[in-house]
């Protein structure tokens, strides 16, 4: 179930949802991220402010991977297909990592007033910064291997495969 449920997800991504109303969902979502990731650079916690960094790398790296794939739609589907799966994965660190800054933002503001349970506010932050120094530079690596297209699948000749 896991492969085939992940790469029905993936296809649909690049090949549907990628390109719906013209593209507009990800450049939004990537200018939202991109919001989080100023917000970050402006606060006064250190560990918010290093969660910035990784997240705009990975941004940067789902935008450029977008792109192309998009672009090798229209030029050489198979390669934007082979792109899917490590696009997915991509995705799913970006809107994780940016969730959790989001989170981070919000706890480190309330900690710093003196509102609320500190202990559980300061674990939200080490949360985020976990994920974001731990987790989120995977995606630059994802975003090379979406890129690579589909001959590396095709690489081994089929007489040589094993039925």
């Amino acid at each position: 179930i896991y492969e085939g449920t992940n790469g029905i997800q993936a296809m649909d991504l690049v090949m549907r949802k990628l390109t719906l109303n013209g593209g507009e969902p990800i450049r939004d979502m990537l200018a939202e991220v991109a919001a989080t990731v100023a917000a970050c650079g402006e606060s006064d916690d250190e560990r918010v402010k290093a969660i910035a960094g990784p997240l705009e790398a990975a941004r940067a790296a789902a935008e450029e991977s977008a792109g192309w794939l998009v672009e090798r739609m229209g030029s050489a589907a198979s390669d934007a297909a082979a792109g899917a799966a490590p696009f997915l994965r991509l995705m799913g660190l970006l809107v994780g990592g940016d969730l959790l800054a989001r989170a981070a933002i919000a706890a480190a503001r309330q900690a710093a007033s003196g509102e609320g349970d500190t202990p559980f506010l300061n674990a939200k932050v080490a949360t985020a910064h976990f994920f974001a120094t731990q987790l989120m530079p995977q995606a630059a690596s994802l975003g090379q291997a979406t890129r690579q297209g589909s001959a590396p699948l095709y690489a081994i000749p089929d007489d040589v495969l094993v039925a």
